[in-house]
């Protein structure tokens, strides 16, 4: 369902989201680079999406994750739900956004920060978008709390990874989240979708690969799982953790 409630899980065993550099960076990367939400529906007693279910699964990992660990004790299930997006949008400004295209494959959002956090500062490019592509643009990846170059053999694991969330009995649907760090003035880009434009040509930083079970039923079209194989959001499905995670310092 989309009820944002659930444990994380490292091999086994329950954690702290809060601990995690990249389960902060990760959550805010879902919130901000996002133009959905849920709801709670008084009536059916029950959560519900508002807007693309695949952004939603994405709202939903978030809140699980709680990584800001925004107390929750005393508030209604409807105010339980955002706290987390609250907490975000407190931190970042979202200035524009530049919506999936079927040359880019990705959707990306241009965001200045309010207050200091652990992404450092300035403005940042949150993207989100198909694993092959993101990946691409990609020069250094996210490991724990360290940043490192994004070689042959780290991009073909998180590859591996994709290929087997993407495949097999539930086959999941995956986009990879990224980060540009040092992002161009919005008024010296080429914001085109052209493969000469600033976009295309922008360096990122691969944070995470995101996967998300949405049934292909009928009547029903709710995520009943999400996940990152840097992180397993506990559900009716959970996913185990594939790639290591540092305790922040």
């Amino acid at each position: 369902t989309y009820e944002p409630i659930g444990d994380v899980y490292l091999k086994g065993q329950k954690i702290k989201a809060a601990e995690f550099d990249a389960l902060q960076e990760l959550g805010t990367i879902c919130v901000m680079c996002n133009d959905s939400a849920i709801d709670f529906n008084e009536f059916k007693q029950a959560f519900e999406k508002v807007g693309e279910a695949t952004e939603t699964a994405l709202i939903v990992l978030a809140e699980k994750m709680n990584p800001f660990n925004v107390p929750k004790t005393g508030l209604d299930r409807r105010s339980a739900a955002i706290v987390v997006r609250q907490e975000v949008e407190t931190k970042w400004k979202k200035e524009f956004t530049l919506e999936f295209s079927r040359d880019r494959k990705s959707m990306s959002t241009y965001c200045t920060p309010l207050k200091p956090s652990r992404l450092g500062t300035g403005p940042k490019l949150f993207v989100k978008g198909a694993p092959e592509g993101v990946l691409e643009r990609c020069s250094h990846a996210r490991v724990g709390t360290s940043k490192v170059p994004l070689n042959s053999t780290l991009k073909n694991r998180i590859l591996d990874l994709t290929r087997q969330y993407g495949t097999g009995r539930d086959t999941l649907r995956c986009l990879a989240l990224a980060t540009a760090d040092n992002p161009m003035k919005p008024d010296e880009m080429d914001l085109g979708d052209s493969p000469n434009s600033t976009l295309m040509k922008s360096t990122l930083r691969s944070s995470a690969s995101s996967a998300c079970w949405i049934p292909l039923v009928r009547k029903s079209s709710t995520p009943s799982s999400v996940a990152a194989p840097l992180v397993s959001a506990s559900s009716s499905s959970p996913v185990t953790t594939r790639l290591p995670l540092k305790p922040s310092a």
